[in-house]
């Protein structure tokens, strides 16, 4: 995914694909070129993070290190009870305790550098780290945005369809998909981190980001090259907007089905099963779509700063909230186990 403000222009023909040429070769002429144009190779990225925090830097690091703790808190607790509770073992939850798995390693990638970079007072790290970083969240990024995909249709299922849904769904059915989904993400995320470690970096070896994000490593690199710039961008797309469409099919079919019944307590209940996704969905797509599609402006960087935190570190500790807050089975199923532990405590 590449943000329009952060990449430089490119033009074809400055490419580095050279046919019937040795590689050391080409490295070589690449070298020449960067030193003719006086520019310094990079090795290691400056993280600048978040500037002018002076003497709040103590506070926020225990806000951030707080959320962090809360996030995995929420979500850990979500994947015990549906591991641990049989009545909570339907796709729905399965789904859910799958997705709470992935926010939980989303933070995790993301959020102890921060924490380290934010007591140093500096960030750093390697290109090929930076690489890293980059193919670890835009996998589970990718597996995000499936997961809703399927999300919504066992919603459509539910309501659409609910006379064959053990037909059309089954726990089985979701582990074999969601494990496909991370396959495919991995082996596509893959192609985009192989593309990466064939470019040069040079220049100003500073991202002006909390995080390696693609656009401004992508700025770094030289020369120029468009066949790569457009290979990340149509796997971002097939691996983001495919979803959206088919979610949004989904949406389509479930208000219809809404807007059919007769029953206004029928037309509440059935909307009450996917409102709470439908509201976690419109939060995740909101938040990346300001970070990669809305056009940069004058304060561009400061705002995707802002909206990439709400992206990688509140989402993940909301989407529990939102998803259990109304969630009678969650509820009843974590007081069962509240129960059951005071007895074996006090026997």
């Amino acid at each position: 995914m590449v943000r329009d403000g952060g990449v430089p222009n490119y033009s074809f023909g400055r490419g580095r694909d050279v046919v019937g040429l040795d590689e050391d070769v080409v490295d070589s002429g690449v070298e020449l070129i960067m030193q003719a144009n006086n520019c310094t190779a990079v090795n290691e990225i400056v993280i600048v993070g978040f500037q002018n925090l002076h003497q709040f830097r103590i506070p926020f690091f225990c806000l951030l290190l707080l959320t962090y703790f809360v996030t995995c808190l929420e979500n850990a607790l979500i994947i015990i009870l549906v591991v641990s509770s049989v009545n909570l073992q339907t796709p729905k939850y399965v789904l859910l305790s799958l997705l709470s798995l992935c926010e939980i390693l989303y933070v995790t990638n993301l959020v102890p550098k921060m924490l380290h970079d934010i007591i140093v007072e500096r960030g750093t790290i390697t290109v090929y780290g930076c690489i890293a970083q980059l193919n670890i969240f835009g996998t589970l990024g990718s597996v995000e945005c499936l997961l809703f995909a399927l999300m919504s249709y066992d919603r459509y299922v539910a309501i659409c369809r609910p006379l064959r849904y053990s037909a059309l769904i089954n726990n089985w059915l979701c582990v074999y998909l969601v494990v496909a989904f991370w396959l495919m993400s991995f082996m596509l995320v893959l192609i985009v981190s192989i593309l990466l470690g064939r470019l040069q970096f040079c220049g100003v070896n500073s991202i002006n980001h909390f995080y390696c994000d693609i656009g401004p490593l992508l700025a770094l690199s030289y020369p120029d090259n468009q066949l790569t710039i457009l290979i990340i961008t149509l796997i971002s797309a097939l691996l983001t907007l495919l979803p959206f469409v088919l979610i949004i099919v989904s949406y389509t079919c479930i208000l219809y089905t809404i807007v059919k019944i007769q029953s206004s307590i029928g037309r509440q209940k059935a909307f009450s099963t996917c409102s709470s996704h439908l509201l976690v969905v419109t939060i995740y797509y909101g938040a990346l779509t300001g970070i990669y599609i809305v056009p940069a402006g004058a304060n561009s960087t400061q705002i995707n700063k802002g909206l990439s935190f709400v992206y990688f570190v509140v989402t993940p500790m909301i989407n529990p909230i939102i998803y259990t807050l109304r969630n009678k089975d969650i509820h009843s199923t974590l007081k069962a186990k509240i129960v059951k532990l005071k007895r074996h405590f006090n026997s």
